[in-house]
């Protein structure tokens, strides 16, 4: 097959009208055309299968609204016709098909840009000799464009791609939430619960999707970068986090319970939060505390955790699902003092999780119980809207929304 026919495979647009492929998530759309604006590339990355090749192709159709189609290029990498091209190459083999001069704008969408060798000297080398280029890239392999794109420094923006959240949960499913039927949104709000933000399981359902995922990102991310010798146990770390999610733990004990050295646990962990597979907080307190007291872990996403684990108590699912929220908020930690734990401590904001309906006296005393001048609010996240002793309670729907 032809370089040029390949070339115009991948750009349907170049023919034909083309329609928005999948489901829209503008939010992330409009963050890449905002950040390429000031930058005029941006890398998008984040957890495997989470939707950035459907991204990529959802801003070339928003951008074939203003853009002429010709002005758009879209390649795989990866595709064996093109992987020992370089990429210079193939921006001017693209130029030659419509005889665009340097002088004109065009935006060029590198997908599965980790498979190439060098691609941050290649990207480098377009973004400093090329005023009139806007570069896109995305790879399935987040923990490579993470690493390597640090020679692009001052020359990219990145886009961090999330698991849905619970109104893209709703867009997927093709779910209207009428004011007439709102008595159902906390039904269809614990299925998002189970199933979470996966796109392509929110769609189908199969947990062995998501297994299927989860050992990609061991066995083709992580193992081979690192040479990991037992990747089974690496697994079994895994599954281990799995079942005590929103819990303190802690190298050593983890360690003891799998036959593992504390630095093989350490190095496993900074290997699953680099992949985004897990999250670990640190205790508010002194750098010292943080760095040493046990952490908390929680998971890349509420389904992942289901099907991993299997059934899981909808506390944790609730907490795990406050944390990703508050993440955008700031950098969330937990204060543990004379024994008693608030769940999370963001930019001076107390968090208590209690995922139920009758929050008691009980849950209030043990979040107003520890007194640090750094606390100016407490929150409690509950199953519905309240107020008792002076705190608030907030609905979990609508505080992840």
């Amino acid at each position: 097959m032809e370089l040029e026919e390949i070339m115009a495979r991948y750009n349907p647009w170049w023919e034909s009208a083309f329609e928005l492929p999948g489901i829209k998530r503008g939010l992330y759309i409009q963050e890449v055309q905002r950040k390429l604006e000031r930058r005029r590339m941006v890398l998008i990355y984040g957890l495997r299968r989470v939707g950035k090749t459907y991204i990529m192709k959802q801003f070339v159709a928003t951008m074939l609204k203003d853009v002429d189609p010709e002005n758009i290029f879209y390649i795989s990498v990866d595709h064996p016709a093109v992987e020992d091209i370089p990429l210079h190459d193939l921006l001017d083999g693209y130029r030659k098909m419509f005889k665009l001069s340097r002088d004109e704008r065009v935006y060029v969408l590198f997908d599965e840009i980790q498979k190439r060798k060098d691609f941050e000297k290649e990207l480098k080398g377009i973004y400093d000799l090329e005023q009139n280029v806007n570069i896109v890239g995305a790879g399935s392999n987040s923990l490579m464009i993470k690493h390597r794109s640090g020679a692009l420094t001052g020359r990219h923006a990145r886009v961090h791609v999330d698991p849905l959240s619970f109104q893209e949960f709703l867009d997927f499913k093709d779910i209207e939430l009428k004011s007439s039927e709102k008595f159902m949104e906390e039904k269809i709000f614990e299925d998002y619960m189970h199933v979470g933000g996966m796109p392509e399981y929110v769609l189908s359902e199969d947990p062995e999707y998501i297994e299927d995922m989860v050992e990609d990102i061991i066995y083709k991310d992580i193992v081979p970068r690192y040479h990991i010798k037992d990747p089974l146990l690496m697994k079994k770390l895994f599954l281990l986090l799995c079942e005590r999610v929103g819990k303190r733990v802690t190298s050593s004990k983890l360690g003891r319970v799998l036959n593992l050295s504390h630095d093989t646990i350490t190095s496993y962990l900074n290997h699953f939060r680099e992949t985004y597979l897990i999250d670990l907080i640190e205790k508010e307190g002194t750098p010292n505390e943080r760095t040493y007291a046990p952490k908390k872990a929680y998971i890349c996403d509420v389904g992942v955790l289901n099907v991993m684990r299997g059934k899981v108590e909808k506390g944790a699912l609730a907490e795990n699902l406050v944390y990703h929220r508050l993440t955008k908020m700031g950098t969330p930690r937990y204060i543990m003092k004379n024994s008693k734990e608030i769940d999370f401590f963001v930019d001076g904001k107390a968090y208590e999780v209690k995922y139920k309906t009758k929050i008691s006296t009980d849950d209030v005393d043990n979040l107003l119980s520890i007194k640090m001048d750094r606390i100016k609010d407490r929150l409690i996240i509950g199953r519905k809207k309240d107020k008792i002793s002076g705190i608030e309670v907030v609905d979990l729907k609508d505080f992840i929304s």
